[in-house]
């Protein structure tokens, strides 16, 4: 018996051009990758061997681990990042509020490219960030990210989600 092949999907395969705001976003994101890597070379020589690893919802340090638990950041950052990278390529694939067909998909698609390369952007600059918070705090020259950290987070990740569904439904076609 032949083995067929099964599309699972009937949405249209389009190509579609890259805007200014990817471009941004994609600069910052590379730029926030090679600040981490850079922040590490320059404190790891001053850092102590224990640093904190967790910060409480208070923005405290309630844990703590050896220096090279910072490594993790830079590493899933940019794993994570070239991951959603290629992702992006493939907007065909991802989960829609709505049936994508021939006449909504270049908008649809847009849409969700912007809202993986939001995504991806902005968790590697919230990882920058941890970074600098815990060497700083292991340095003893911060506490911690401090109570607003939880809010900002939130914010980074659920507005651009309720903002995707409203774009999507507004460009539905």
């Amino acid at each position: 018996m032949a083995m067929q092949k099964y599309r699972t999907s009937k949405r249209p395969v389009i190509e579609l051009p890259i805007t200014l705001t990817e471009i941004i976003m994609e600069l910052a994101g590379t730029i926030a990758i090679f600040s981490m890597i850079l922040l590490l070379g320059k404190y790891w020589p001053v850092l102590p061997e224990m640093i904190p690893t967790h910060f409480g919802f208070y923005g405290k340090p309630d844990d703590w681990g050896g220096k090279e638990s910072l490594l993790f950041l830079p590493v899933l950052g940019t794993l994570m990042y070239i991951c959603m990278w290629f992702l992006s390529k493939y907007p065909h694939i991802y989960n829609y509020p709505i049936a994508i067909t021939e006449e909504n998909a270049p908008v649809q698609y847009l849409i969700g490219r912007k809202i993986l390369n939001w995504t991806r952007t902005s968790v590697v600059i919230l990882f920058g960030y941890i970074e600098w918070v815990s060497i700083q705090a292991a340095l003893g020259n911060s506490p911690g990210p401090g109570p607003w950290f939880i809010p900002v987070v939130l914010l980074f990740t659920i507005a651009p989600i309720i903002y995707y569904i409203m774009k999507a439904h507004k460009g539905e076609k």
